[in-house]
């Protein structure tokens, strides 16, 4: 993890967040977890929610008595499930403190780690009495929840609290990058407002007196369709474009060009000027666009470069296709490919000396894309 990154991922402590925290309530509420996933994801947050193995079938077995919400959280699992990602974890402590540090993300808890004292006056030990190779430090300044005090030990705060079924972060910042508008903006706040709709009804539902009709189940059934149907319209939007242009960069703040510059991982400080030389020169390099002065790359000897990758075009087009959000819609082949070499850098065309927008058309016969021209420069689409 590096200290003063721009952070956009946040692991959630579910457990914790079900529980109500430091709030001392007395029931489990399956809802908080889910109000929090979508205030995080509505601030613009990638949210990584995990929870304890034995949370979930506590749940299970006591719904409807001293927990609530169990069906939203079974529907979490399965839906995380299908895309390959186990929500829950047995040694869960361990788990989002690694996961937290390793993603550079936020962590939302109210537990401290922490050694405590029992009821027979045993001082049971904690995460950080046992394993003080982790870093702490770090931990601790990027954790939503908890905080030091003077004397060094960790305590909880009031960054964030439940109120009934409800998740509250009062002074929660937008994520980096949130401020930067385009077409599509008001759309995903309205999308993002129809999550929270949804979640009242399923709310209301679950309270209901009358359980056993037939409208209230029929209403509960209908509830996770509408649940799939929101997050496949939120998956089909294109994500935010970053111009290209010298023209179109230097039309907006330096502010804007900083969150450029935040997503994509490249320094923040200087004059205007130099920031967008950078912010250009980082487009360039991930393919987003090329000039359009009529010269084509030259390759001597085509084969024998394309012999020194790892991959073959087929499993390089598979892989970059695998990042696209949406299938019936052209996206930037310059975000997509960004995506792919942060997630896989095997992937990364640049160390072997191959220009990512060639690659892209000498893959022409097997990916469809498109070319599009502004400002004297080639934008690809795929």
């Amino acid at each position: 993890m590096v200290l003063g990154r721009t952070r956009v991922n946040v692991v959630i402590d579910g457990s914790n967040v079900i529980s109500g925290g430091c709030s001392k309530s007395s029931d489990s509420d399956g809802h908080r977890l889910i109000s929090a996933i979508e205030l995080y994801e509505k601030k613009g947050y990638t949210v990584l929610p995990r929870m304890k193995n034995g949370t979930y079938w506590w749940m299970k077995k006591n719904d409807g008595k001293a927990s609530r919400g169990f069906e939203v959280i079974d529907r979490l699992v399965r839906e995380k499930k299908k895309l390959g990602i186990d929500i829950l974890i047995e040694d869960d402590d361990l788990y989002i403190i690694n996961l937290a540090l390793e993603k550079n993300a936020w962590l939302v808890t109210n537990d401290t780690f922490e050694n405590y004292y029992n009821k027979d006056g045993q001082e049971v030990l904690r995460e950080r009495a046992t394993y003080p190779d982790i870093k702490w430090s770090e931990l601790d300044q990027y954790t939503w929840g908890t905080s030091p005090d003077r004397e060094g030990r960790v305590r909880t705060n009031e960054d964030w609290r439940v109120d009934g079924s409800n998740f509250l972060h009062p002074r929660l910042p937008q994520a980096p990058g949130m401020n930067i508008k385009d077409d599509n903006s008001q759309l995903r706040v309205l999308l993002a407002d129809l999550g929270k709709i949804l979640g009242e009804i399923e709310i209301f539902a679950e309270n209901h007196p009358d359980q056993d009709s037939d409208h209230i189940n029929h209403i509960k059934m209908e509830i996770g369709h509408y649940r799939a149907r929101h997050k496949k319209m939120i998956d089909i939007i294109p994500e935010p474009g970053i111009p290209s242009s010298r023209d179109e960069l230097g039309s907006v703040t330096v502010d804007v060009l900083k969150h450029y510059c935040s997503i994509l991982g490249v320094k923040k400080s200087g004059l205007k000027s130099e920031i967008i030389d950078r912010i250009i020169k980082q487009l360039s390099n991930t393919g987003h666009e090329e000039k359009n002065d009529g010269n084509e790359m030259l390759m001597e000897d085509m084969n024998q470069i394309l012999e020194t990758l790892e991959f073959s075009k087929n499993q390089f087009v598979s892989a970059l296709m695998s990042f696209k959000k949406s299938k019936n819609e052209r996206q930037s082949f310059a975000n997509i490919y960004s995506r792919l070499i942060d997630k896989y850098p095997r992937y990364n065309l640049k160390d072997h000396g191959i220009k990512p927008s060639w690659f892209l058309q000498e893959c022409g016969g097997i990916i469809d894309y498109e070319i599009r021209e502004k400002g004297g420069y080639k934008h690809y689409w795929i």
